[in-house]
C-alpha cells in the first residue's frame, strides 16, 4: 500500500489526491486482477495500474498539484550523530532535488532508486521502450548531479 501511495504521491503532488487515486488503483485492482497475467512479477504490473490512474486522475483535473516532499523513512541509527545529522541532511537535499524534476524524470528515478524496479519494470509500468527508460535515467542522473553541485564550492 505505501509503495503505491508513494507513486500516487508522486504523480498528483498533493496528499488528499493521492489518497483518492491510491483507492481507486485498489478498487480497479480488484475488479481488473483476472486482467493479470502471471507471466511477470506483480509489482511493476500494479505499478503500471496506478500510474495509468493517476495519469487520468490529473488528466481530468485538467492542472498539476501543488508539490508535497515524501517523507524519509527512518535509517538505521549510527554511533556518529553528527555524521547522521549530515547525512540525513544531504537525504532531505537530494529528494528535493528529485522532486523538482519533471515527471518524466522524477518517477523513473523513484521507481529505480527507492523501488528497486529494473529498466525492463520501468518500461513496462511507464508504457516507454527501454531505450527510453535508459535515456530518461541517464539526463535525470545528470539533472540530479548539475543541481546538487550547482549550490557547492569546490574544495
Amino acid at each position: 500500500m505505501k509503495p503505491v501511495h508513494a507513486l500516487c504521491l508522486r504523480f498528483v503532488r498533493n496528499g488528499a489526491e493521492a489518497e483518492d487515486a491510491c483507492q481507486e488503483v485498489f478498487v480497479r485492482l480488484i475488479q481488473g486482477i483476472s486482467l493479470y497475467e502471471r507471466t511477470g512479477r506483480f509489482a511493476p504490473w500494479l505499478f503500471r495500474l496506478a500510474a495509468n490512474v493517476c495519469r487520468n486522475h490529473l488528466r481530468s483535473s485538467g492542472r498539476r498539484r501543488e508539490r508535497e516532499i515524501l517523507t524519509a523513512s527512518d535509517p538505521e541509527p549510527v554511533a556518529n550523530p553528527a555524521s547522521e545529522a549530515e547525512r540525513r541532511e544531504a537525504v532531505v537535499q537530494l529528494k528535493d532535488i528529485i522532486d523538482s524534476l519533471p515527471e518524466l524524470y522524477s518517477v523513473p528515478m523513484w521507481l529505480k532508486f527507492q523501488q528497486g524496479f529494473t529498466n525492463e519494470e520501468i518500461s513496462q509500468v511507464l508504457e516507454l521502450p527501454s531505450s527510453s527508460v535508459r535515456v530518461v535515467l541517464f539526463r535525470a542522473l545528470s539533472m540530479v548531479r548539475d543541481r546538487a553541485y550547482s549550490g557547492r564550492q569546490p574544495s
